[in-house]
């Protein structure tokens, strides 16, 4: 979410001494501007929002307890008084990864709060990361989730329609017209073709076995832990 000050901090005018080119201006009256340790731009004054609604835990990681917006942004005060914006502290647009879902990702989704718990509920159904389906995988998905095997697990085919439902609505959809056959396990080809076809940045499996391979033309193949661990935290 993007942080927020409405309208403006500072401004270069026409006045004398009122403009330094590579500045964006002085603070505007009764908006005050420091620089913090880390050199990131601190502001306070009326043009601040007062908090993220209903997100406590949000605006205080925005604002600290002494009331100092905390930008995101970097900079110095120039000689003259004129507010300078050098970097960003803290990205505000983040790479949106593009992912085939094994269904035995879903399964354990569904089954314990593992890895692939948290990729589905914190990643996906929050649409932080993108999901390519074809038609062909959304069948996999009901069949093996219907089985009767599961059962044990309570909620299990209750709780797995849902995702299901979700996946429909969250995803996007494709239809390759590429044939791979480099998997011993002949339906499990159809992963690397839904992620070759769709440009897919990632095809997570937890089928180490047969997906035995780091990458295949451009998609990386790695398990929810590793995509948890490296490259989610790596981005976010």
């Amino acid at each position: 979410m993007k942080r927020q000050t409405s309208p403006v901090i500072a401004v270069n005018t026409f006045e004398n001494g009122g403009t330094t080119f590579g500045a964006v201006g002085k603070p505007l009256k009764d908006v005050s501007v420091k620089i913090a340790e880390d050199e990131e731009i601190l502001c306070k004054g009326p043009n601040v929002m007062k908090g993220y609604f209903k997100d406590p835990e949000l605006t205080k990681e925005a604002i600290d307890k002494d009331g100092w917006f905390h930008t995101g942004d970097l900079g110095k005060i120039e000689p003259g008084g004129h507010l300078k914006i050098t970097g960003r502290k803290k990205a505000l647009f983040k790479t949106v990864h593009k992912v085939v879902i094994d269904t035995n990702v879903l399964v354990s989704a569904l089954i314990s709060k593992g890895k692939p718990y948290f990729i589905y509920y914190e990643l996906i159904a929050t649409k932080k990361i993108k999901v390519h389906i074809s038609e062909s995988i959304i069948n996999e998905y009901v069949s093996v989730l219907s089985r009767s095997k599961f059962t044990k697990y309570r909620g299990f085919h209750k709780n797995s329609q849902l995702i299901i439902l979700n996946l429909y609505k969250l995803s996007s959809v494709f239809f390759p017209n590429i044939k791979i056959d480099i998997i011993k396990d002949v339906p499990d080809n159809r992963f690397l073709e839904l992620a070759v076809f769709s440009k897919a940045d990632f095809l997570i499996t937890g089928n180490t076995n047969d997906f035995n391979f780091g990458i295949y033309k451009g998609v990386k193949i790695i398990t929810p832990s590793e995509y948890w661990n490296s490259y989610w935290k790596d981005e976010y």
